[in-house]
């Protein structure tokens, strides 16, 4: 992020506080830390962290907020007399990805002090991935997975991939966490004979009952235990029973958010239930490919919070509408702009696979799954695996220029896996909970080499 001042005052005392704290500590002169929650005499780091009525006692140029409470905090700031000329935002998405990078940053200084030279950090990068003298731990092996993809040198990836899944897989079980990643990468990696011996596993007992049941969830649903699944319905849905009646045992068509070439209209609308994402209804405007019918909108509360003013119309369709149960979304959301508030549920599926958190499309999956469909039939997504992808949808949904390539590649890479996600959806196509469309089809037959060489396209 760049910051145009001398001396700052930093708003946010969590964790996108301490992280933005931690990465800019040495650039520029924070003066404090306000956060309207502190009580008594608080230090950060030598930093005093003072309520916001105190801040006319600091000199600063700026104050930056690093806090999902964006709203809340200007009222806060604008009650004690801040100017708002004089705050910015720093979303915490944002302050997620630039520390993922500030650790590749100092990762990879530290290893081209160790090879020696003037190597670039492309060339270090390489050198520690296939060089067998060096030894990375599980965070390393991840940080040079996740900057690999961002500079999109797939190929390498690939081979960074594996041996992240070799550090987890010859791990020692120290922590439920390393427990959970174990089972994650079995999971990925088809070797579910280990998944049930890590279920049988006597540390297993030490994770939590929320996270234990998700994670037999996910087994059932890479080998296709449709009868576990639906033995779950009753506890997941039963507050929410209109959205059940409108998708259980019913033939479902998930619409994305791709550029459309195939003329799938008929065929969606003749499903029992149609299901869009909202940024994909900026192009419903052509039933011959897309259909018309719609019945549930996913969105989430960044979706609301980025989104054009224009687009948020779109939220006046009378339709059922499913929220992302994320409490630091839900607190921003708008929900007056919905005439119909009574039409709405929450999402509440985990969200982890291996090595990264699922995206929408698998989480609204997952979700579907979880309410009792008969079949969903997948429509216009590609894994970011053609030129088209999701920029027309995507990229031209938001109020926010910088939302391009990059940005979208970065966001996958820390946050997400694109083989974690391919491999998930192959899995529920191999078990026949998914049927994919011609495109989705053609991708999810590629080999992980193949996947990779069309990403490499893709983004280049």
């Amino acid at each position: 992020m760049d910051i145009d001042a001398n001396k700052i005052v930093l708003y946010g005392f969590g964790e996108g506080g301490r992280l933005m704290y931690d990465m800019y500590a040495d650039k520029i002169s924070i003066v404090a830390i306000c956060d309207s929650f502190v009580d008594g005499d608080v230090q950060y780091k030598g930093v005093p962290v003072v309520k916001p009525e105190m801040l006319s006692d600091y000199e600063y140029d700026k104050v930056v907020i690093a806090s999902t409470y964006v709203d809340d905090i200007k009222k806060n700031l604008a009650y004690v007399g801040v100017d708002d000329s004089v705050v910015m935002v720093y979303d915490v998405v944002s302050i997620l990805v630039d520390k993922a990078f500030y650790d590749i940053f100092i990762m990879l200084e530290k290893y081209r002090v160790i090879i020696g030279g003037q190597l670039s950090q492309r060339s270090v990068a390489k050198h520690i991935l296939y060089d067998d003298s060096y030894e990375l731990n599980m965070f390393e092996g991840k940080l040079l997975y996740t900057y690999l993809l961002s500079k999109k040198m797939f190929s390498d990836a690939v081979f960074a991939r594996r041996y992240l899944q070799s550090i987890v897989v010859g791990s020692m079980v120290s922590s439920t966490d390393m427990l959970i990643q174990k089972i994650l990468c079995f999971l990925d990696l088809g070797d579910y004979s280990k998944v049930i011996a890590a279920f049988k596993s006597h540390g297993f007992g030490s994770v939590e009952i929320d996270v234990q049941n998700y994670l037999r969830l996910l087994h059932a649903m890479y080998i296709g235990n449709r009868e576990y699944i639906l033995s779950l319905i009753v506890g997941y849905r039963k507050d929410d029973q209109l959205f059940c009646d409108l998708v259980a045992d019913k033939i479902v068509a998930f619409v994305g958010p791709c550029e459309v070439y195939e003329e799938s209209g008929v065929e969606i609308d003749a499903c029992d239930c149609v299901v869009r994402m909202f940024t994909s209804l900026t192009d419903n405007d052509n039933s011959k490919y897309i259909g018309s019918k719609t019945d549930i909108i996913y969105v989430s509360g960044n979706k609301i919070n980025t989104a054009k003013t224009e687009n948020l119309d779109l939220l006046d369709e009378d339709v059922f509408f499913v929220f992302e149960k994320q409490a630091l979304e839900l607190d921003a959301l708008k929900l007056e702009v919905l005439p119909n508030k009574k039409r709405m549920t929450l999402l509440k599926v985990k969200e982890e696979l291996f090595n990264g958190a699922c995206n929408g499309m698998q989480r609204i999956l997952i979700d579907l799954l979880m309410c009792g469909v008969k079949n969903v039939k997948v429509y216009n997504f590609d894994l970011f695996a053609s030129d088209v992808w999701y920029k027309k949808s995507v990229v031209d949904f938001y109020d926010d220029d910088s939302y391009a390539e990059n940005k979208i590649l970065n966001s996958q890479a820390v946050f997400h896996d694109f083989m974690s996600q391919f491999n998930f959806c192959k899995a529920l196509w191999h078990a026949g909970f998914i049927l994919p469309d011609m495109r989705l089809a053609e991708v999810l037959s590629c080999s992980q080499e193949e996947y990779y060489k069309r990403l490499q396209c893709s983004f280049s």
